[in-house]
């Protein structure tokens, strides 16, 4: 069979096309001919009826994700630290998903990780320090230098 690089314009056969062609004696190479299908997709559709009875095509994939099991652990751990880190997550979680994986089940279980607005290293005595440091010096900037570097 020969394949195209275009985009299929012919609707895709259902099975019980294909295993009515069967029934009636007509080839593997036969049917993918007429229906431009592949003669691999063919066969399995002959394979599944005879070994499963199938005869629908699929609708839609019932595939569980692998953090389903964790929802649970997961809705926990937010409602008990909700600024908590992805890596921070995964660590509580104590699992092997990848952070990417659990950011998308954040997103599809409508949960955020919330950041607190004032970030806990301002509580530290040696930042409280530095920052005194630092806006004594501010204090010393002058604002017609700081306007006219803005100019340049």
């Amino acid at each position: 069979m020969k394949r195209s690089l275009f985009v299929r314009t012919v609707p895709k056969p259902s099975r019980k096309e294909i295993l009515a062609l069967y029934e009636e004696g007509l080839t593997t190479r036969e049917i993918a001919t007429r229906f431009q299908i592949s003669e691999s997709w063919a066969r399995r559709v002959k394979q599944e009826y005879r070994e499963q009875g199938k005869t629908a095509n699929a609708t839609t994939r019932k595939r569980q994700p692998k953090w389903a099991p964790l929802i649970p652990q997961i809705k926990q751990a937010i409602a008990e630290q909700p600024d908590l880190t992805l890596g921070e997550l995964k660590t509580r979680l104590q699992t092997d998903l990848n952070v990417g994986t659990l950011c998308r089940a954040l997103q599809r279980l409508k949960l955020t990780l919330k950041k607190v607005l004032i970030a806990s290293e301002q509580d530290r005595p040696d930042v409280a320090v530095r920052r005194a440091e630092w806006k004594v010096w501010q204090a010393g900037l002058d604002p017609e230098v700081a306007r006219l570097r803005e100019r340049d």
